[in-house]
């Protein structure tokens, strides 16, 4: 192979990822220029921008950040959704932001388990860490202590 084919295969490549890293930068903005806060937990606070939620940890910890995304996204995976996958950016964790209202306690159940069903495990089942969407099904939204 020429360099000049080596060129042409991997430059676009280059370009693309360059591309994608430009515009995940651009969304790292400070917390105080985001649209809402929508939440606040024991190890976060929870904001809503645009068609996402960011996860602002208080003490980021990369290794529960990694598991947090990699399990969203192994649900998403699992239900076939078609909401974009959840990142890391920064010490920031970025999740498709799920219209919805908190369940019940019953329907809170009906959640855990569908969840486990799916083989998964939560352990703070509470219905905080859930919504019930438009479809009537109910559907983790805090995924740091699935399993």
């Amino acid at each position: 192979m020429t360099t000049q084919e080596k060129d042409t295969l991997i430059y676009p490549k280059i370009n693309k990822w360059q591309a994608n890293a430009i515009e995940l930068h651009c969304r790292i903005k400070p917390v105080e220029n985001m649209e809402k806060r929508i939440g606040r937990g024991g190890r976060s606070h929870v904001y809503h921008d645009s068609q996402f939620v960011i996860k602002q940890l208080k003490k980021f910890n990369l290794g529960e950040a990694k598991h947090e995304v990699t399990m969203c996204n192994a649900y998403r995976d699992k239900t076939h959704s078609i909401s974009p996958n959840a990142f890391i950016i920064g010490e920031r964790i970025t999740m498709p932001f799920v219209h919805g209202q908190t369940p019940n306690k019953i329907e809170t159940l009906s959640g855990i388990k569908d969840l486990y069903d799916k083989g998964f495990l939560m352990a703070d089942a509470k219905p905080e860490n859930f919504l019930k969407i438009e479809t009537g099904q109910i559907v983790p939204i805090d995924f740091g202590l699935i399993f």
